[in-house]
């Protein structure tokens, strides 16, 4: 698949297929985007899930068409450091939650932190967020816990 493309996988539900980008829009010898994320859309439900990825104006112009109900974003971040390590980048926590705020997404589930000491954010910055924000559900999951879905 490529970014752009629609998949349908049974009765009201399909595959959105977005672009996705460390620091820089790569292409693949053959033109398509070798990094990318996902929208599942089922009956009245938008999840998008862009994988690792910064945002950039053409994420950010799909995404506001596909107006997702929830986005699963990474929050680790990028800097000089870990740029000099080969570490590739991702959206800081401030970013996703503008991102999700200039396009009307009403509930961020923050992911990518804990795994690697190297690259990661503390928690507690996600509580923090969670706790301060008005317009805009921040969850941070927990290993174990079970997420049910809904729009209702």
């Amino acid at each position: 698949v490529d970014a752009g493309q629609v998949i349908d996988i049974g009765e009201r539900t399909t595959i959105t297929v977005f672009p996705a980008s460390h620091e820089k829009i790569d292409l693949n010898p053959e033109g398509l985007h070798p990094y990318l994320g996902y929208g599942i859309s089922s009956d009245n439900l938008r999840i998008f899930h862009p994988g690792d990825t910064i945002i950039f104006p053409e994420l950010e112009e799909r995404v506001s068409k596909y107006q997702p109900d929830i986005a699963l974003l990474p929050v680790n971040g990028r800097d000089q450091h870990r740029s000099e390590n080969g570490i590739p980048g991702n959206m800081s926590l401030e970013e996703a939650i503008s991102f999700c705020q200039r396009i009307n997404i009403s509930t961020m589930v923050a992911h990518h932190f804990g795994m690697f000491d190297f690259n990661t954010i503390d928690p507690v910055l996600i509580e923090r967020q969670a706790d301060q924000s008005v317009t805009l559900e921040i969850l941070r999951p927990d290993i174990g816990r079970i997420y049910s879905i809904s729009k209702y």
